[in-house]
């Protein structure tokens, strides 16, 4: 976590289960970031791209479970 943190990193946009579990669990225990579930991975992809959007912020890093931005 403290490597997200530290990129900047303030937001996930992900859908919670299997292989980001400990994720989820590691960014509630850290508290610096915020995660944000959403239903289906194709939302993480429209709502970082809105938010990035909105506040003209690249995503940072992208993965097929989540959006980190």
């Amino acid at each position: 976590m403290e490597t997200l943190v530290e990129a900047g990193i303030k937001r996930i946009y992900a859908v919670t289960g299997d292989n980001l579990n400990h994720v989820n669990a590691a960014v509630h225990r850290n508290g610096k970031i915020k995660w944000i579930h959403v239903l289906h991975e194709e939302t993480a992809a429209y709502a970082t791209e809105a938010h990035k959007e909105i506040i003209q912020l690249a995503g940072k890093l992208k993965s097929p479970s989540g959006i980190f931005l």
